[in-house]
């Protein structure tokens, strides 16, 4: 008698699955019926006995049965103001590709108290993966490659100060890029976590001013509710909750149409997030739209991550120097000392949070404001010397988009 076995694998995904092959989107229910919808450029449907392509979770809920015949628009009626058309623009588009496998940007709301943030963030979640852990607090970010292995759709509330460790991972969990993870605490072995989650965060201010970290950001501007605006929460949630069969049917509506036209779009002058860009102006052309203003929004977006490099007062404090000497070339000690002197005279706080307590780190930090600088005219290089090691800045008037008035 012989045996022969076949040696199949399969990658199970967390709450969403792309078969590239048919170009076919799959959406886990996470209901006891184990059923999933099913999208493609034809449309969608819930489907009994879908591929085995899931793996679950005990925080996850269920997604209710989608219902056809559902309007976007309608969202407006259980979310706070945004600042503009571009800015609601933008978040339909990362809500609409919010299940595909691509590249996106960590949504990031930035707001005062009373802005209904974390409402905003909790009623999002329930849109794309409920869960029984709704939002995220600081505790989460003590082993996040856990947390996003374990959440499709992570919402981080109240978000503060966060470390550049606690930064990289969340510039790797949207990107794809891999996370090393040792098997056991007690060997050497490793295991490679990679991601692109769909990553919600909100906070009273940007939670960290790391130039990839804002590369990586969609930074929206959330309004302080009006009075008569703020209801009772109870009404708002039930009203959602009635209303989310709807909304999630006309979310799948408008995937499915952005995947029929998505060959049609242009690929041309698409951003850093190129793949978001792509499918952000397939979402404007199917609600009505045209690519262009996408393109506007998106601009907006991205000139909000550079004024959020620039709250980093060691980023502005340079910017200042290199627009007042024009050229300057010199050691890091000499460096650090001329911009101790440009602070105080710009009554600039030197805060620990940016400011480098070593020449050495001054290096380090240059490094990582290297990108964020040479957009808006200064550029900073290193020079060998026999004797030395020295750094040159170059300012360019015409490359500052920040503007004398910042």
């Amino acid at each position: 008698m012989e045996a022969f076995a076949e040696d199949v694998r399969l990658e199970l995904s967390n709450r969403s699955a792309w078969d590239a092959r048919e170009q076919t989107l799959w959406i886990d229910q996470c209901n006891d019926r184990w059923s999933a919808v099913r999208v493609t450029a034809e449309g969608w449907g819930i489907e009994a006995n879908p591929p085995s392509l899931f793996r679950r979770f005990a925080h996850q809920q269920a997604l209710p049965d989608p219902q056809p015949g559902g309007d976007m628009q309608e969202l407006w009626n259980y979310l706070p103001p945004l600042a503009s058309d571009g800015d609601r623009l933008l978040l339909m588009a990362w809500l609409v590709t919010a299940h595909m496998p691509i590249p996106r940007p960590i949504l990031t709301l930035v707001g005062p108290h009373g802005s209904a943030k974390s409402t905003f963030s909790a009623f999002m979640r329930r849109l794309l993966d409920p869960s029984r852990v709704e939002l995220l607090g600081r505790d989460a970010r003590t082993d996040l490659p856990l947390v996003f292995d374990k959440h499709a759709v992570p919402v981080f509330d109240n978000t503060d100060g966060m470390t550049p460790q606690e930064a990289d991972l969340f510039c790797q969990a949207v990107t794809g890029r891999g996370i090393a993870r040792r098997k056991l605490y007690t060997d050497a072995d490793e295991f490679i976590l990679s991601f692109k989650r769909a990553i919600i965060l909100n906070g009273l201010r940007l939670p960290t001013n790391r130039p990839d970290f804002l590369d990586r950001a969609l930074i929206l501007d959330v309004e302080r509710l009006p009075p008569e605006r703020r209801q009772v929460l109870e009404q708002v949630e039930s009203a959602f909750m009635e209303a989310r069969p709807r909304l999630l049917g006309a979310l799948l509506t408008t995937l499915s149409r952005v995947l029929s036209v998505m060959p049609t779009v242009s690929r041309e002058g698409l951003s850093r997030m190129a793949d978001f860009h792509l499918m952000g102006r397939a979402v404007a052309e199917v609600l009505g739209g045209t690519s262009a203003q996408f393109d506007e929004a998106f601009a907006q977006a991205e000139a909000r991550q550079k004024r959020g490099a620039f709250d980093n007062t060691l980023a502005l404090t340079l910017l200042l120097f290199a627009r007042q000497v024009r050229r300057w070339q010199g050691d890091a000690t000499n460096l650090l000392q001329r911009l101790h002197e440009t602070a105080k005279a710009n009554q600039i706080r030197q805060s620990p949070e940016f400011w480098p307590d070593t020449p050495m780190a001054l290096g380090r930090q240059l490094k990582h404001l290297g990108d964020s600088l040479a957009r808006n005219g200064v550029r900073v290089s290193k020079v060998r010397r026999v004797t030395a090691r020295l750094i040159s800045l170059e300012y360019d008037p015409a490359a500052d988009r920040l503007g004398d008035d910042e």
